[in-house]
C-alpha cells in the first residue's frame, strides 16, 4: 500500500454546497465556516452563530422568495475581486441561505395556496408552480460570482423493523422540502453534506450516497470526489465545548480546491 498523500487537482468551477441536518446538527455553524460567509436568514436561525453585519433577514410574507432574488441579485452585482465580492468594504466569500425548505413552506403557504387549494385544478399544479418559482431563483444564485450554500433541515422516514429487531424495509432521510423540488434537488449541489447526530452526540457528516443504520440516505454527494482526503463516504465533526462550533476543516477542503 503506497503511503504517499492523496492529492487532489483543482476543480476550476464555483461550487454550489447544501448543509443537511436534523435541528441543531450544527448547519448553520458549519456553514459559518466558509470564509467570509454572509447569511440571506430566511428563518431568523442564524443570530446566535452570525453577526449582525454578516446576515441579512426576510420578512415572513408571501413575497419572500421574491425579496430573497432581489437580495440574489444585489449581491452578484457587487464588485468581485480574487474570490471575493464587496459589500461596501466587507468582503464575501460565499452566500449562504439559510434555510432553504423554510423560504419553500413560507411561498407555498403565504403565495401559493394564500387562496386556499381551489386555486389550482389538481396538485400536481401547485407542486409544479413552486417547482418553477424556486428554480427562478436557484438560477439567480448561479450569477453570484462566489460559492452558494444552501442549509436545509432533514426529511425522515424511519425504518421498518421485524419481530427480531432486523430491519424489515430501510428508512430514509432526504431535504425536507416537497413536491417537485423533492424529485431535482440533489442535482443542483455540487457538494450535500448530511450531519447525523449519533446516539452519543457525535456529529457524523455522510458524504456519499449509502444505508446507514438502517436509512438510505438521499441526500449526501460529493461529485468531484473531494472528501477522499478526509474521509471518502463519512467524517466526523468534534464540536468545540468551549464557543459550540463544530471543529473540521471539510469546508476549507472544498475552498482550497475550486478555482474561480
Amino acid at each position: 500500500m503506497s503511503d504517499k498523500p492523496i492529492v487532489l487537482e483543482p476543480v476550476y468551477e464555483k461550487p454550489t454546497l447544501c448543509i443537511v441536518g436534523d435541528p441543531g446538527a450544527g448547519k448553520t455553524r458549519l456553514a459559518s465556516l466558509w470564509p467570509d460567509p454572509y447569511f440571506l436568514d430566511t428563518e431568523g436561525g442564524a443570530g446566535s452563530a452570525v453577526p449582525k453585519e454578516r446576515r441579512v433577514g426576510f420578512d415572513v410574507s408571501g413575497d419572500m422568495v421574491a425579496q430573497v432574488k432581489k437580495k440574489v441579485q444585489e449581491l452578484a452585482a457587487l464588485p468581485y475581486h480574487d474570490r471575493r465580492i464587496f459589500l461596501n468594504d466587507m468582503p464575501i466569500g460565499g452566500v449562504v441561505i439559510d434555510t432553504l425548505d423554510a423560504a419553500q413552506q413560507v411561498h407555498k403557504y403565504m403565495s401559493l395556496l394564500k387562496g386556499g387549494t381551489y386555486s389550482f385544478r389538481e396538485p400536481r399544479q401547485m407542486w409544479g408552480k413552486l417547482l418553477d418559482d424556486f428554480i427562478l431563483l436557484v438560477f439567480e444564485t448561479k450569477k453570484i460570482p462566489v460559492p452558494v450554500i444552501w442549509v436545509a433541515h432533514a426529511k425522515i422516514e424511519e425504518p421498518i423493523y421485524d419481530i427480531d429487531g432486523g430491519i424489515k424495509r430501510n428508512g430514509w432521510r432526504g431535504i425536507a422540502v416537497q413536491g417537485s423540488i423533492e424529485e431535482q434537488i440533489v442535482r443542483w449541489f455540487d457538494y450535500c453534506l448530511h450531519i447525523i447526530i449519533e446516539e452519543d452526540f457525535a456529529r457524523k457528516c455522510l458524504t456519499q450516497p449509502t444505508i446507514y443504520k438502517g436509512y438510505r440516505i438521499l441526500s449526501a454527494k460529493d461529485r468531484h470526489d473531494t472528501f477522499k482526503t478526509i474521509g471518502k463516504r463519512s467524517f466526523t465533526i468534534s464540536v468545540d465545548e468551549a464557543t459550540g462550533f463544530p471543529v473540521t476543516q471539510a469546508l476549507q477542503v472544498i475552498y482550497d480546491r475550486h478555482i474561480y
